[in-house]
């Protein structure tokens, strides 16, 4: 007996088909997470946490402490987004026996048989990159040309480990390496503020990570 209804907030267009870079990304994420409790497959196994933005490890395979204070015989873990209960389960469920954890930040893990253990891991802030192309094609850019840039600079943007710095000639390389047909010339400017106005390159502080949103590359 409804009479009629509204919709106050924008609608959000969904995606029908996947694209071939979404397809690439998510067929190696499965490979490596096939790999089991390995620091890698626990990174992907990471990534997949709702909320996650991004994930990276290390490990000390010695039997003593190494430089960055890692534990002998253990994996530490760096996180951006998700909630500390998920990703305490999320190692818990996935790290392999008997390897210890290193982090500020902890959390109590029960295994399937009731048993406790404290779990730690690190946090990180991420750091938004505003990005300029100025590109000068000719008649073999093509009409999807500019998706494609937005496409390589964020796959790249994918990459970056906390505390790497965003360097303007890796940016350059990327779109490069992408053989978009085309373009004959480039310069890229990038920075923190929106727009940017340097082609200097971005330092990271060692506890944030370089955050490359398609959104925030404009291509002129």
């Amino acid at each position: 007996n409804w009479d009629g209804c509204a919709n106050l907030a924008d609608a959000i267009a969904g995606q029908e088909t996947e694209s071939d870079s979404d397809f690439r990304r998510r067929a190696a994420a499965e490979l490596v997470i096939a790999q089991g409790s390995t620091l890698e497959a626990v990174k992907a196994q990471l990534r997949e946490v709702d909320g996650v933005t991004y994930a990276s490890g290390a490990e000390n395979r010695t039997a003593t402490t190494d430089g960055d204070g890692n534990l002998p015989h253990s994996q530490r873990f760096t996180v951006v987004g998700g909630t500390d209960a998920d990703i305490i389960e999320c190692i818990g469920t996935y790290k392999a026996a008997g390897i210890a954890t290193n982090g500020d930040e902890s959390g109590t893990y029960t295994d399937p048989e009731g048993n406790t253990a404290t779990l730690y891991f690190d946090r990180v802030s991420q750091t938004t990159i505003h990005i300029e192309v100025q590109i000068t094609t000719d008649a073999d850019y093509p009409t999807d040309g500019d998706t494609s840039v937005r496409t390589a600079l964020t796959e790249y943007g994918e990459t970056l480990e906390h505390g790497e710095d965003i360097y303007n000639w890796k940016l350059v390389g990327a779109i490069f390496e992408a053989d978009i047909p085309g373009i004959t010339a480039m310069t890229i400017l990038q920075g923190t503020s929106d727009p940017p106005v340097s082609s200097a390159n971005t330092a990271i502080a060692a506890d944030a990570v370089g955050y490359i949103l398609s959104a925030n590359i404009d291509i002129t």
